[in-house]
């Protein structure tokens, strides 16, 4: 992987970063300056979602796994880009993902009418890791799961957008590298 994250051929795993005790946003990038690390943070960050995802459809149909409250904040800011898809959720808590669900086929229904075909829910992370359709996930779980779950949707083939940490040991870590990597 390259420092953005981007392996040769365009398969992309995309982790947000945070220096100290403040998260960088977009207001706080300088994609201009000398600092490679801001250069390339600022690439990462002030770049939508959806272009980090190589699909043929004209939408990138992404799912998310975890809908508390990070994953469930990323599917609706999601929602405002006209070339993103959301297509599935998936959460253990049945409350959390139906809540966002509903949020989601209502926020379509008003902006995009009839051609939206409706947001499934997922119990189980398997079955979305295994729809064809999906071309990428938004991992949002608690930090314990992100190394398993990189690794099991680079298995699958999909592209990758993962909250930080993605794994509490290096040597996790190392198995999400290598799952990219291997099957990127």
């Amino acid at each position: 992987l390259d420092r953005q994250g981007v392996k040769p051929g365009g398969y992309r795993v995309v982790v947000p970063l945070r220096i100290g005790n403040q998260g960088i946003g977009v207001d706080d990038l300088d994609p201009g300056g000398s600092d490679p690390l801001r250069c390339g943070v600022g690439v990462v960050l002030a770049t939508p979602f959806c272009e980090f995802f190589e699909h043929g459809t004209g939408l990138s149909p992404l799912a998310g796994i975890g809908m508390g409250g990070r994953g469930s904040g990323h599917m609706r800011a999601l929602t405002q880009y006209d070339d993103v898809e959301l297509l599935a959720v998936c959460d253990v808590d049945q409350r959390r993902r139906t809540a966002i669900k509903e949020w989601i086929d209502k926020r379509y229904k008003d902006t995009r009418g009839t051609t939206y075909a409706g947001c499934d829910d997922y119990h189980d992370f398997r079955e979305v890791l295994g729809r064809p359709d999906i071309d990428a996930v938004v991992i949002g779980t608690p930090d314990h799961w992100h190394c398993p779950l990189t690794v099991y949707a680079a298995q699958a083939g999909k592209d990758i957008y993962c909250e930080k940490p993605i794994s509490n040991t290096i040597a996790e870590g190392r198995k999400a590298a290598d799952a990219v990597e291997r099957y990127g």
